[in-house]
């Protein structure tokens, strides 16, 4: 079984109003672009866009590629932060559910006790 390898890096005419950007995966975009876009506008795009090479990356200006550097630096933080978030909210679901099943009504009756509530959603 080969594994799939992804292509990412700088790249020119990922998208069609910004000229060099991050891909984060090469194939995918072509695949979106042949799914997603119109079909007039499918060739232009799928023969624009191209990962950059070394060469040509050096050549941009410092200043942009150091900004760049933070801005993917800031992004792999906050997927990082992301995927601890979602983690959290899945075993905060799992929790509710079973309070759901074993005691919110008791906690609600001595907290609250309002006949507005049916175990789901405030009944106007």
């Amino acid at each position: 079984m080969q594994e799939s390898i992804i292509k990412s890096g700088l790249s020119i005419h990922c998208h069609h109003n910004i000229l060099v950007e991050h891909c984060y995966n090469y194939d995918e975009r072509v695949e979106a672009i042949k799914r997603d876009k119109p079909r007039n506008e499918q060739e232009i795009r799928l023969r624009l866009f191209k990962l950059l090479p070394k060469e040509a990356i050096e050549e941009l200006p410092t200043a942009w590629r150091k900004a760049d550097a933070e801005w993917d630096k800031a992004c792999a933080e906050r997927d990082k932060t992301c995927t601890e978030r979602d983690k959290a909210y899945a075993e905060w679901c799992k929790a509710d559910a079973e309070w759901c099943k074993e005691g919110q009504e008791i906690w609600h009756k001595k907290w609250c006790g309002c006949t507005n509530w049916n175990g789901n959603e405030i009944i106007f």
